[in-house]
């Protein structure tokens, strides 16, 4: 597969550095996208000792009780546009 890229210099510009593309789109990921992405499993697992210890062993949460959703960085967050409330406007 490496061998293919090579061939037809799909990732020339950046041959030379260590970094992490997106193949359908050719991104480069950024610092922060490619912590997130490179250090997601470590994070759930230690997510997940939390989960058991607090609502399982100590009980101290309840069960069903929500759990807040971690807003990892992917590819996509490189064309997230942030609005304004001003610069929302209604049709009526």
């Amino acid at each position: 597969m490496i061998q293919l890229f090579v061939s037809y210099a799909i990732f020339g510009v950046h041959e030379g550095k260590n970094r992490l593309f997106s193949i359908a789109s050719k991104d480069v990921a950024t610092n922060d996208i490619r912590d997130d992405l490179l250090t997601c499993e470590s994070r759930g697992k230690t997510l997940f000792k939390e989960f058991a210890e607090k609502r399982l062993k100590e009980q101290n949460v309840e069960l069903y009780a929500t759990i807040q959703k971690v807003q990892s960085k992917t590819f996509a967050y490189l064309y997230k546009k942030t609005v304004s409330e001003k610069q929302k406007v209604t049709k009526i």
